[in-house]
């Protein structure tokens, strides 16, 4: 019983900083204008949330060869919730702009709480930035993600 009510508080408190998050709208540091060409092995790695509202949490992805996985952070890293599994489609050229249809991998994101249960998503990449659309209780936000490793 203890376990569900802590599991309960912990949703309400990610839905509630992702609210004031998404309100807030926070710095876009696509002004610095990244305007570089990305090789096929560059897309592989972490990305990090760069318009968070709070510094407290953020998305973050992780890029394998075939797949994307998205984690809300939250409590300053020291929680990982899913949002989003899907596939990857790595680009042909070296490319400056690009962009995919993920589809869901719902063996991943079904029994996840957090996970967004759309069947597809899309991604864009260009300017240096992956972004997406990002939809947490009712509010829709544009994601953009700067490369960290």
């Amino acid at each position: 019983m203890k376990k569900i009510a802590l599991i309960i508080v912990m949703i309400i408190l990610v839905c509630a900083a992702l609210v004031v998050g998404f309100k807030l709208g926070g710095k876009d540091s696509e002004s610095e204008e990244k305007l570089t060409a990305t090789a096929l092995s560059d897309f592989s790695g972490t990305w990090k949330q760069s318009n968070v509202g709070s510094s407290d949490m953020w998305q973050e992805a992780v890029i394998g060869d075939e797949e994307i996985e998205i984690f809300w952070i939250s409590d300053g890293g020291d929680s990982k919730s899913l949002y989003w599994a899907g596939s990857f489609e790595n680009p042909e050229t070296e490319v400056s702009e690009y962009s995919w249809e993920s589809i869901n991998n719902t063996e991943k994101t079904d029994s996840a709480l957090l996970a967004s249960s759309a069947e597809s998503k899309e991604f864009t990449y260009k300017n240096g930035y992956l972004q997406y659309e990002a939809t947490a209780m009712g509010v829709t936000k544009t994601v953009k993600l700067e490369k960290v490793n």
